[in-house]
């Protein structure tokens, strides 16, 4: 039976409305129940949350004051999305591909930026674009982490704040060397950067 909002009006008899109340008694109990503990589970747990369900969205609602929202596309199988105030969706749930560059966002807001490269043979030395295939870009700071693939190998960032044709927001700068700090041509890594 559907629940019926305006019972009971001020003018009703308790005896006109019982039926009506009992009946919207009865249609919110299934509905509570979806994704709830019972009423009556006990006092500790009784109507929290067994799990969050979200109906997938065709045009996000209004957010209005509220510094954000939580939902999923209804065309994007499995993707949590935040949608900031600002209006902007932020993927939480998926890695996103572009120019060779794996990405993802933290619920925090915090970037993620990963992947493998090699300096060239002839060359210890790599730029990597962080923002190449129009990949989101870093717009306070940074953090990078390098690994070597190639036994006994280093990777060293070594980057210049004063090199205004490669600023470090955008570039990773990567030196490849042995153990002894001989340059090393053509080494594979792997590098990640987190960020703002």
């Amino acid at each position: 039976m559907p629940y019926q909002s305006n019972i009971p009006q001020p003018t009703d008899q308790i005896s006109d409305s019982q039926q009506d109340l009992l009946e919207n008694f009865e249609s919110i109990q299934p509905a509570f129940d979806q994704n709830h503990m019972d009423f009556n589970a006990g006092a500790d747990i009784a109507g929290q949350h067994t799990f969050v369900q979200l109906n997938g969205q065709t045009a996000w609602p209004a957010i209005g004051s509220f510094p954000g929202s939580v939902g999923f596309w209804a065309n994007a199988a499995h993707a949590v999305f935040l949608h900031n105030a600002a209006g902007a969706d932020i993927n939480l749930s998926a890695v996103t591909t572009s120019g060779g560059i794996n990405y993802t966002y933290l619920p925090s807001g915090l970037l993620i930026k990963y992947g493998t490269a090699s300096t060239p043979s002839g060359s210890h030395n790599l730029y990597i674009d962080l923002n190449l295939g129009g990949v989101p870009a870093y717009t306070t700071a940074r953090f990078a982490f390098l690994t070597g693939k190639h036994v006994p190998h280093f990777v060293v960032v070594a980057e210049d704040s004063n090199d205004l044709a490669h600023p470090v927001l955008r570039y990773l700068y990567v030196s490849t060397h042995d153990a002894a700090g001989a340059p090393q041509n053509g080494s594979q890594f792997n590098w990640l950067t987190i960020g703002s």
